[in-house]
């Protein structure tokens, strides 16, 4: 249960002692996608939410999000791990903020998606 989406990876020696929902393959790309604000809204529409904004992330929700295949959208999914790592090592250092990159993935998602600007708005606005 969570207010945002907040996917990340867990390195390998790492133990997860909660019930949350993981995937044993991982790239910069999935994860973006995953933690962008188009899936965010998704899931505003699609799993059940408690107390306001919070949203339960479980497997039976997760597993209807469309994620748009990397490898027939090569140069967008290339942006995206770039930014990913730009992100990555900004957080690791120093305390500057990512907001910009993360507004950058934003674009190129929705450009997977092929959104037209109104429903960016949508999207951006929650209208």
């Amino acid at each position: 249960i969570s207010t945002e989406n907040t996917f990340v990876k867990v390195e390998s020696w790492m133990v997860i002692l909660w019930a949350n929902c993981f995937m044993t393959w991982y790239s910069d790309y999935l994860l973006w996608v995953l933690n962008s604000k188009i899936i965010r809204w998704f899931l505003e529409r699609t799993s059940s939410g408690i107390w306001n904004e919070w949203l339960r992330y479980k497997n039976q929700y997760l597993e209807l999000i469309p994620v748009p295949e990397s490898s027939t959208n090569k140069e967008i999914a290339w942006r995206i791990e770039i930014l990913a790592k730009q992100i990555t090592e900004s957080k690791l250092t120093s305390s500057f903020s990512t907001k910009n990159l993360e507004n950058q993935i934003d674009e190129l998602v929705y450009k997977l998606y092929n959104l037209t600007p109104e429903e960016i708005d949508i999207i951006e606005g929650g209208k």
